[in-house]
């Protein structure tokens, strides 16, 4: 999303524009996206448990909600152009706040124990979570889970090809801006050049602003 230069975005030209070509017609030309137009409101979850949906993008958290409705479904990493296949890591962050040198040793210890393999299995397990590291995949309960479920392996492999979203001051005005482009584009209320132009400059814009 981010340029390496870190001062400007790296979807300004045929990449970012051929992706909001296809998302355009599909959703426009060919009317074969769903488009929910309440944000937070899941509701494409809702018609694909419905069986009135032939696909729908999400992660390994979705799973139990589809078992839970008896839904005969597969899991298929995106398709690409191409090129190698990218998505993304939204790993979860852990914060310990400094309480006094006995908490805060404390709490650096509970982190540590929580991320070894074992424990690590029985977060993943219970939240829908991806494991944090290869020696948790060889807990019991990980291959037990890999037997009932294996569509979550699909979600295992596509690992190797993650990329950690930014960690830069700007990083949600240009994940807001790029939202925005792509849902005027799936409303046709924007070409796709329009869509791209606009988040293009405020992305670039966020980047460039000085620190607080």
């Amino acid at each position: 999303m981010v340029a390496r230069d870190g001062k400007h975005v790296g979807f300004d030209g045929p990449s970012g524009l051929r992706s909001l070509t296809v998302a355009g017609d599909l959703a426009v030309t060919d009317k074969s996206l769903y488009v929910d137009t309440k944000p937070g409101s899941e509701q494409m979850y809702q018609v694909f448990n419905s069986n009135k949906m032939a696909m729908v993008p999400t992660g390994p958290w979705q799973l139990p909600e589809f078992d839970d409705n008896d839904i005969d479904y597969g899991v298929a990493p995106l398709p690409t152009f191409g090129g190698p296949p990218v998505t993304i890591a939204g790993p979860d962050t852990w914060t310990v706040f400094d309480n006094g040198d006995a908490r805060r040793k404390a709490a650096a210890e509970f982190v540590q124990w929580l991320n070894q393999p074992a424990q690590d299995a029985g977060w993943d397990l219970e939240a829908g979570s991806l494991p944090l590291r290869k020696a948790t995949l060889e807990q019991p309960a990980w291959r037990k889970h890999l037997k009932e479920s294996p569509q979550v392996q699909v979600f295992i492999d596509a690992l190797q090809d993650a990329r950690v979203r930014p960690t830069i001051r700007a990083y949600p005005k240009v994940s807001e801006a790029t939202g925005q482009a792509i849902v005027a584009v799936l409303l046709g209320k924007a070409t796709p050049q329009e869509g791209l132009k606009d988040a293009v400059q405020k992305s670039n814009a966020a980047l460039a602003a000085p620190a607080p």
